[in-house]
């Protein structure tokens, strides 16, 4: 049998001495308002710890794999897929970005001088490709362009204009 005591601000039920809930009454607007400050609270959370999603990680650098930067995700999955066990691939272009607007980071172009292959589309998907590989100084960076020799097929927008 549970017996209710009342005793100042606490209730003993069965000699066990427990705060006494209040019950409050909250008007329409103030429910309002914490809604308002949950909401801003969570944009303020996504919004500060989303970026940090982004940035590559910074895997430690394995010295018994040939360590491969692949400009976007279709060349990295391919280096992934072929390399298999033999390779480290690190793909410069984070997810949701699109590649044809992306250009590299200085900390991308250095990883890239650090590398012992490079892997990207080509056929002007990548326009600032020519300009960091003449700015290397890694002379020994095998650059792989996925695209040479292959026919590319023309738009019908292409096949309209004259052929020079």
């Amino acid at each position: 049998m549970n017996r209710k005591k009342q005793r100042g601000k606490h209730a003993v039920i069965s000699g066990i001495r427990m705060p006494q809930l209040r019950c409050t009454r909250v008007s329409e607007s103030g429910i309002l308002r914490r809604v308002a400050l949950a909401l801003c609270a969570c944009l303020l959370f996504t919004t500060v710890f989303v970026g940090c999603g982004t940035e590559a990680s910074d895997e430690p650098v394995d010295p018994n794999k040939l360590q491969v930067m692949a400009s976007f995700y279709t060349m990295y999955d391919f280096a992934q897929k072929i390399g298999g066990e033999h390779v480290q691939v690190t793909c410069m272009v984070p997810s949701g970005t699109e590649p044809h607007d992306w250009e590299p980071s200085t900390k991308d172009i250095t990883r890239m001088e650090q590398s012992d292959v490079f892997i990207y589309n080509g056929a002007g998907m990548e326009h600032w490709v020519s300009d960091v590989l003449a700015g290397l100084s890694n002379k020994k960076l095998i650059s792989v362009e996925a695209s040479q020799g292959v026919s590319l097929l023309r738009s019908a927008e292409e096949e309209d204009e004259p052929r020079p």
